[in-house]
């Protein structure tokens, strides 16, 4: 398993795989002696590197690699979008409000997305020196922070979906921060 999230309730439990599938467990079922067996499973053409789910619960969204970051539903499983195909997406994550999704990988961009029309908000291109492998909102959505391969963590102002400027860069490490 490369990656495994809550939801916000705590019912479900999302698990991104390198053998290309995301499986969304039940909890309540599971925790109580039930069949261990997924509510359902994901399929992708790919490895799937991250997983998030929306501060709702109603979305999931996948960092599925070359197929770039794909938007499901996360009570049936039904895919809702692609966005961003053949970038080597490796991690997503939303805002607190759940307005907001965000994307990284390996071309260094930094991707603000709507996660209901799919639409492209935002690109930090060259946010970082090489590949990103992750990023994260502060509690009140106000900051983004980033991290990758050239061994940085970065922290970037946020509002209204648009990312300000690059407000640190902690460095230090040795090798790559994911």
């Amino acid at each position: 398993i490369q990656e495994s999230v809550f939801s916000p309730d705590g019912a479900r439990l999302a698990t991104a795989s390198f053998d290309g599938t995301v499986a969304v467990w039940d909890l309540d079922t599971s925790l109580a002696g039930g069949e261990v067996v997924p509510l359902f499973t994901l399929p992708h053409e790919a490895i799937v590197l991250g997983v998030a789910f929306s501060p709702d619960g109603q979305l999931l969204a996948t960092a599925a690699g070359r197929e770039g970051v794909i938007v499901w539903d996360a009570v049936t499983g039904e895919k809702l979008r692609t966005m961003d195909p053949g970038t080597n997406t490796n991690h997503v994550a939303f805002s607190p409000d759940g307005q907001y999704l965000t994307s990284v990988g390996f071309d260094a961009a930094i991707n603000v997305w709507d996660p209901y029309s799919g639409q492209l908000i935002d690109r930090r291109a060259n946010a970082h020196n090489t590949t990103i492998q992750t990023a994260a909102f502060n509690s009140d959505g106000t900051r983004l922070s980033s991290s990758g391969n050239d061994n940085t963590a970065r922290i970037w102002e946020f509002s209204d979906g648009e990312l300000g400027q690059n407000l640190f860069t902690f460095g230090g490490h040795t090798d790559t921060i994911g």
